[in-house]
């Protein structure tokens, strides 16, 4: 198995959530039974990742379907895949730990992912949310501006009433 790109958009949030250290570009993240916790590493030192934050991710109702074919935990056994984060494009991948933990050894062979993934694509559901989601936005904006000019336009004319009688006087 190679890397999967898992077409999910990483939230701001995801390394202060998961507690992770802010160097490396690439980071290997996987679940440790030994310890009962995930655990990060960049190829030359490990760490353990917040349970919650894990948790809260991988549980999420738009995350956790696209992980079931995956065997990201394993009960008392290593778990037979990990998630690769590229912190600089905010892109998840999905691989076998072993496989992953190897790339992480050689980070510039990670380059070559550039190049080879595609940009984000949306799925049919994420497009209608999107798409939904911008109208809505849309329409608001247009009835703030049709009740803003009704509400100007209104100030005008007794602004203009106002001024109108005084100078008739």
């Amino acid at each position: 198995m190679t890397l999967d790109l898992l077409p999910i958009l990483v939230p701001a949030q995801f390394e202060r959530a998961l507690a992770l250290p802010a160097q490396s570009r690439w980071l290997g993240l996987y679940w440790e039974p030994q310890l009962g916790h995930p655990c990060y590493t960049d190829g030359q030192t490990v760490g353990t990742a917040n349970l919650q934050g894990w948790q809260l991710f991988c549980q999420h109702p738009e995350i956790q379907p696209r992980l079931l074919s995956y065997q990201l935990t394993a009960g008392e056994r290593v778990p037979r895949h990990g998630l690769l984060f590229d912190r600089q494009h905010r892109r998840l991948y999905i691989g076998e730990l072993e496989r992953i933990q190897e790339y992480l050894q050689h980070p510039v062979a990670l380059e070559i992912l550039e190049p080879l993934t595609p940009t984000h694509r949306f799925s049919l559901k994420e497009g209608w949310h999107f798409l939904r989601e911008k109208w809505l936005v849309g329409l608001a904006l247009l009835l703030s501006a049709i009740v803003g000019v009704g509400v100007v336009r209104t100030a005008g004319e007794y602004v203009y009433e106002v001024v109108e009688e005084v100078f008739d006087d």
